[in-house]
Parts: structure tokens; sequence; C-alpha cells
């Protein structure tokens, strides 16, 4: 078969991938391209806009069976042209850590936000800052995010740089539900009240911010293949809007 990249829909996206990425990502890897902030890429390697010339990588690392709970990550200094010294241990986030990976920066401010989904369907969330580094403790968000498919994500409001991270819950799957960091704290576990009624379980959750704004657009499907979507408008969520129903 014609590799993934080779595809005439390809053709063009790849011309737009990092060089420093070139040919030698996995195919399979490649999710999305956002050049406001990020390139996010499923499993193994996520790399986010720290400055306008450096970036971080976050990947999985498995040399033993400890360390295969531990993402290891790397920074580029762009001003210097050159990666920092090797892959530096984060935290262990308590399982296998093989799953699906969200990092996302904060605009105007040296910060990040890592969601890693384990091999136990446990979501747990760490934060970077320039000072602390990583936080020393992930946070677990959820206990059932499921193990195929990605129900989280993470946006940054642009203006007030409030990061939201939204989920799928253990025990309300078809409503997703969400919690902030200002910087310093997390809120507590909000609902969003997007609720569809009677809708399937929660398996793919995208966000976008609206540049300029604290606005976010969520959108998700479920595993009945229907697609819902809603607003967070800076201070609440709200119009919700079926999208597609038809499988």
């Amino acid at each position: 078969p014609v590799p993934f990249l080779r595809t005439e829909k390809m053709k063009n996206l790849k011309k737009l991938i990092p060089r420093w990425l070139g040919d030698n990502l996995e195919p399979s890897l490649i999710i999305k391209i956002c050049f406001a902030t990020t390139i996010s890429i499923l499993f193994t390697f996520v790399p986010v806009v720290l400055h306008a010339t450096d970036s971080m990588v976050v990947y999985f690392s498995s040399p033993s069976v400890a360390e295969a709970e531990i993402p290891e990550y790397r920074q580029w200094y762009g001003t210097a042209t050159m990666w920092d010294a090797g892959g530096t241990n984060i935290v262990s986030v308590g399982d296998n850590a093989d799953g699906n990976y969200v990092l996302k920066s904060a605009p105007g401010r040296d910060e990040k936000i890592l969601a890693v989904q384990d091999a136990d369907k446990d979501l747990n969330v760490s934060t970077y800052t320039k000072t602390s580094v990583w936080a020393a403790n992930p946070s677990e968000f959820s206990t059932d995010i499921t193990a195929t498919y990605k129900s989280f994500d993470i946006a940054y409001e642009q203006v007030r740089s409030t990061g939201i991270v939204v989920y799928r819950r253990q025990t309300t799957t078809d409503t997703p539900y969400y919690r902030g960091f200002n910087g310093s704290s997390w809120t507590g576990e909000l609902t969003t009240g997007l609720s569809p009624g009677g809708a399937s379980a929660i398996n793919w959750i995208r966000l976008e911010s609206k540049p300029n704004a604290n606005e976010i657009t969520l959108v998700w499907q479920d595993s009945g293949k229907k697609v819902y979507a809603g607003i967070w408008d800076g201070s609440a969520w709200g119009n919700l809007s079926v999208l597609s129903s038809t499988p």
C-alpha cells in the first residue's frame, strides 16, 4: 500500500510539518497540527511551543518495567539550535504510560499542562513551570477514559491564560466534565452541563481556543458515532449543538 505520508491528501500537510521532524516521524503518529501553539501526536511524541524559537517534546520511554510509568521530556533551544542533554523523567503516572498524550503551552507565561492516559484507563495531569519544573505528583482526573480512544483534551484561554482540561468522567460518561488551572491551583471537578440526554459514552474529545479571546470550542463524539459541540465563553459552557446524528 501507499505510505500514509505519500497519499494525495497528505502531500500539502507534510510540507507544513517542521523540517526537524522530517521523514523520520512515524506516519501513524501524526494526529493534528495547530500552528497557534501546538502539534499533538498520539502515544509517544508531543511537541509544544514554549517561545518563538523553543519547544518541548514529551514521549513514552520504557527501558524497564518501572520506568514505563514515567514519561520523559526534552527541550529544543531554537536560539542555540540544539536539544538539551537527554531525556529527563517527569513523574510516574502509576501505570504503564503508553496511552494518548496531550501537552499544551500557556500563552504569556512559561507554563505547560500535560495529560497522560495510562494503561489502566486513568487520566493523569501534570503541570510545568520554569521555576518548579514538573509538579511532584500528577493529579488523577478520571479513572475511566477508555484505553482505546482519546476522551480528553486541553486548551488555554488566549487572553486570561487559564488552562482548561475537559474529559470523560467515570460515573457520568455521556457528559463532559472539566477542571481549570490558573497558574497556581486547580478548580474542583465541574460539569460542563452539556448533556445530550440519553447519549452514548464519550469516545473522542477535541478543544480549540479562539485567538485573542477566552472562548474555547469543545467537540466530542460518542460511542454511537454522534458528534456534539459546545462553547466556553470564559465563564460558562453553553450552546450545545448536535453536529452529526448519523453514524
